[in-house]
């Protein structure tokens, strides 16, 4: 009776330790939710933000809301990986940003004054076109996708 006892007791401290060792083992290692790294989270967060963002973008067009370009403009917030954000713009790269910049808004300018109202309106009813928007929302989830499986792959490195 008392080597059955003694064996129970020895099952059960072999049981308690291995458990210990497990706990153990999991606070260790990189912060984890649900098995999934802190790094992958982050990644798998902005990509759902994103998607959401052109999703709501696309709605918008759809529903020919006036401010739906808003919604496209946190895109390359959500889509940059942290060291890109950290890293120093490099001069010619600025100057370009700032040439596409201003040539745009003065197209935008121009096309207030030169174009007809009716070809605006026009071009806005095609850009607003199922025909179009939907094409355009798988084209950029596609892209997101992309992005997200490049940076997923990063954080798993």
């Amino acid at each position: 009776m008392p080597q059955e006892l003694n064996s129970y007791r020895q099952k059960g401290k072999r049981e308690i330790e291995s458990k210990h060792e497990n706990n153990r083992t999991a606070r260790s290692g990189r912060i984890t939710l649900l098995g999934i790294s802190a790094m992958k989270n982050i990644v798998i967060f902005r990509f759902i933000v994103a998607a959401m963002m052109v999703s709501l973008g696309c709605y918008a067009l759809l529903a020919h809301w006036s401010g739906a370009g808003i919604f496209f403009s946190f895109l390359p917030i959500l889509t940059m990986s942290r060291s890109e954000m950290t890293k120093p713009i490099p001069s010619r790269e600025l100057l370009i940003f700032i040439v596409v910049v201003l040539a745009f808004a003065g197209v935008v300018i121009a096309c207030k004054w030169f174009v007809p109202t009716s070809v605006a309106d026009d071009i806005q009813s095609v850009m607003r076109h199922s025909a179009f928007v939907l094409p355009f929302w798988i084209l950029l989830l596609w892209n997101l996708y992309r992005f997200y499986r490049r940076q997923k792959g990063e954080a798993d490195a």
